[in-house]
């Protein structure tokens, strides 16, 4: 996110990062082995992007209008890889 976002003040970044997790988490994509699927990292794609919408991330300046954001693929390989790790 940080490479993409227009602020640089990692406070907000954080803050941003910190939000879109929890959000996963609530909606329960992030359960051991999501990566593993192809239908798996979709959701969690979906769900990014479609949280990436609320007006609590405008201070990213991500285009809503996109379907692909630059920021949303290496996102959820980072995600991915975590989960990888265990």
């Amino acid at each position: 996110m940080r490479a993409h976002a227009k602020t640089k003040d990692e406070a907000q970044l954080s803050d941003c990062a910190r939000r879109m997790l929890a959000h996963l988490r609530a909606h329960q994509l992030l359960t051991p082995g999501w990566s593993n699927s192809k239908g798996g990292r979709d959701r969690v794609e979906r769900s990014l992007l479609a949280e990436s919408w609320n007006d609590s991330y405008a201070v990213l300046g991500f285009d809503r209008e996109s379907a692909e954001p630059p920021f949303l693929k290496p996102a959820v390989d980072e995600l991915a890889k975590a989960d990888a790790q265990g």
